[in-house]
């Protein structure tokens, strides 16, 4: 399976200071992203300890838990996080973009909390996953 770039080679700075990526999001999936704050590096590396279970239901049950105790590592707020799909690095297409805005509500953004009126939306609004979705990227 590829893999994409790991945490370590990051941390090793094998790409430009405060640019993660391409990386495998979901070792379950075809999604790769680019992580544009290497201070999400904790944040990500939780969601694939996650994802390493290889059940979905165990994976999200496992992060909703560490949100209702107060252990998920949140994203740097304003970070961005772009989404491809693909079966490897050199098929991926791009999917969608997301900006880190934990704890951000509707009331704080003004923005709807689903996608039906179109444009970008929040996603997840206040926990520390709120993220706001711009489709058509």
């Amino acid at each position: 399976m590829e893999t994409g770039l790991h945490l370590r080679d990051a941390q090793e700075g094998h790409e430009p200071p405060g640019l993660l990526g391409p990386i495998r999001l979901s070792p379950a999936a075809a999604v790769f992203g680019s992580v544009h704050e290497l201070a999400n590096l904790d944040r990500v590396a939780q969601n694939l300890k996650a994802e390493a279970t290889g059940d979905r239901t165990k994976s999200e049950a496992m992060l909703n838990a560490a949100e209702k105790d107060g252990t998920r590592v949140k994203p740097e707020y304003g970070s961005m996080w772009h989404s491809v799909a693909g079966p490897d690095r050199e098929h991926a297409r791009p999917h969608h973009a997301m900006i880190a805005v934990p704890g951000a509500t509707t009331q704080s953004t003004g923005l709807p909390e689903n996608p039906r009126q179109g444009g970008a939306w929040i996603m997840n609004a206040g926990t520390s996953t709120a993220h706001i979705m711009v489709p058509g990227q």
